[in-house]
């Protein structure tokens, strides 16, 4: 018995050699997964100074996105609640706006490319004071004691107007100079997917907390 026990090969080993054997297989699938995954990050998503620019352009966009669906979450619960606005008072803002806004794009276009042309191409300077001013506008619909200045449809509209302006003129501005500082549309399209995953994710959020 000692003898064929003594004969018996080692186990030990054996069992060490496939440890091992399944770890370099493992990690071997892992740098295949890794380099697959990066391969894509590089073909979809921006790279050196335009993951810079996209960043940049994200957080904007983000806190745009961001701070409007606060807004528009609480300026109609403010027109109905306090204001007292009628259905058919809403129904006509909403027509008014129909008309209104495309008039207000008109204008953020031409206030934008005439800034540009003044000041050697860059938008920036109107770019700081649009987005200056655009929050401070959103708070026109909160006052409480304009509809009893102007009325209450009056005021709503005037509030509305207001923030409608200066958020039209802030994202055609931003859109021009989104487009002055990429060189295609390639770079642009990468700097969208970014853009989209995060403000997605940011609005979410969002909306469940206002909620």
């Amino acid at each position: 018995v000692l003898q064929c026990m003594d004969t018996e090969p080692p186990l030990g080993p054996n069992v060490f050699v496939m440890v091992n054997a399944s770890w370099q297989r493992l990690n071997h699938a892992r740098h295949i997964a890794v380099t697959a995954l990066a391969t894509m990050w590089r073909a979809v998503m921006p790279q050196g100074r335009s993951l810079w620019l996209a960043c940049a352009f994200t957080v904007v966009k983000v806190g745009i996105i961001m701070h409007r669906n606060i807004f528009s979450s609480f300026h109609m619960k403010m027109y109905l609640e306090v204001y007292a606005l009628r259905a058919a008072s809403v129904a006509s803002i909403h027509a008014f706006f129909a008309v209104y806004n495309p008039l207000n794009d008109i204008a953020g276009a031409a206030l934008s490319d005439a800034y540009a042309s003044v000041h050697g191409g860059s938008r920036l300077g109107l770019l700081c004071v649009l987005f200056a001013l655009w929050p401070i506008s959103t708070a026109a619909p909160f006052w409480p004691q304009l509809p009893a200045i102007l009325g209450a449809p009056q005021a709503a509209l005037l509030g509305l107007s207001v923030e409608d302006t200066f958020f039209s003129l802030a994202a055609i501005a931003l859109g021009a100079t989104w487009a002055d500082v990429t060189s295609s549309e390639g770079e642009r399209i990468r700097m969208s997917r970014m853009e989209m995953v995060v403000a997605t994710a940011c609005s979410s959020v969002v909306s469940g907390v206002s909620y």
